[in-house]
């Protein structure tokens, strides 16, 4: 499976809290061989930290856990799986409207403007290409929450490592 970050979009009347269940969630979603047509996912992989940096800045521990930027990669609350050390992460869908709404209000060039260059520079490729990878994810997570925000679901996060 590798290093990544998987994201589904739950219907809160579908969710259960449970880790065992989540497990199931994300294991059938990666084994199937075709996406079912109402599926809303999104798989980012090895890059969801530096994701996480270009949405909030390089001093993401002065705005706050609670703040939009921050529920886009690493937000929600853990489940943890009872054989497993590391929980997944459910994002309220509350928390998924905020988080939608902080991703069509901020322009990629904004972000980029203020973290793109050093980001750019830990690659070691040069910006415009390193830029464009990180516009492609910026559209992709721009279009996973909004409908997820439009359908009122739940995000399952799985941070596989």
């Amino acid at each position: 499976m590798g290093y990544h970050l998987h994201l589904i979009a739950v219907p809160e009347a579908g969710l259960r809290e449970d880790g065992v269940w989540l497990a199931e969630l994300f294991d059938a979603s990666w084994n199937s061989e075709e996406e079912p047509p109402d599926a809303v996912e999104m798989v980012i992989q090895k890059d969801f930290f530096a994701l996480d940096h270009l949405l909030c800045g390089a001093e993401k521990h002065d705005i706050g856990p609670w703040l939009p930027a921050s529920l886009v990669i690493f937000g929600g609350r853990p489940v943890y799986h009872p054989e497993y050390p590391d929980p997944y992460v459910l994002l309220a869908s509350d928390e998924v409207r905020v988080a939608a709404g902080f991703l069509e209000a901020t322009a990629f060039e904004e972000l980029w403007a203020v973290s793109g260059a050093g980001l750019a520079a830990a690659w070691g490729w040069p910006e415009e290409k390193v830029a464009e990878i990180f516009a492609r994810y910026y559209a992709d997570l721009r279009e996973t929450y909004a409908r997820a925000a439009a359908e009122g679901r739940v995000m399952a996060k799985n941070f596989a490592f």
